[in-house]
């Protein structure tokens, strides 16, 4: 967070305000915040879409066609500071982020914040092929709070989850963006993929942030 946050800086003791940070760095930002404002998103949400590249026709005239079904899974979280907004959108100068999803699929997008959230977005949707979870991770759980410290999260031999992935195609990957989440035995990703019998591709060493992209 270094880097976003030199930028920012750079530009905030430049007499910048926040908005004007974020207008320097993103032009086209406003015009996508009021768009999917309009259409009811969370701030929070909104800036965790955009971050990801993910563009407002994806998010307000989802295709359903015939081309495999994308599952996308965001951790919610909650943006109060909008200091801590402006640095976190400030874009990385290697050209290596963000990173968008395949056009080669119908994809469908989610946030969750309970352990429900979460087997709901796979149960909803029709035949996923692959299924992205962004979150805090260890080896045993998938958090669905920031701290991960909380009582509600989905954890190896969970059950309802478990179910939920068998009714998949076994032939559907999924892919667990959390830390930990592939580390040593019997880890959350192990339980992912003997429960859905597919491919599951998940961090073995804490991330600080990486993603896993496809």
């Amino acid at each position: 967070m270094l880097w976003r946050n030199s930028y920012y800086e750079t530009l905030n003791e430049a007499g910048f305000s926040d908005s004007e940070v974020w207008a320097i760095a993103h032009p086209d930002f406003p015009d996508y915040y009021d768009q999917l404002n309009a259409a009811g998103f969370r701030k929070d949400e909104i800036f965790t879409l955009y971050e990801h590249q993910v563009s407002a026709d994806q998010i307000l005239n989802p295709q359903d066609t015939k081309r495999p079904n994308l599952v996308v899974m965001f951790q919610r979280y909650d943006f109060d500071d909008e200091r801590n907004i402006a640095s976190f959108l400030v874009p990385r100068f290697d050209g290596s982020y963000p990173h968008g999803f395949p056009n080669s699929y119908d994809t469908y997008f989610y946030f969750f914040e309970s352990r429900d959230d979460v087997i709901n977005s796979i149960t909803n949707t029709p035949d996923p092929m692959v299924i992205a979870i962004h979150s805090h991770a260890s080896a045993d759980r998938i958090c669905t709070d920031y701290s991960c410290q909380g009582d509600d999260y989905i954890a190896v031999g969970d059950r309802d989850f478990a179910e939920a992935l068998s009714a998949l195609n076994p032939d559907a990957e999924i892919l667990i963006s959390g830390c930990n989440s592939a580390s040593g035995p019997n880890s959350i990703a192990d339980f992912v993929a003997e429960s859905s019998g597919g491919r599951v591709i998940g961090a073995t060493a804490v991330t600080y942030g990486r993603e896993v992209y496809f």
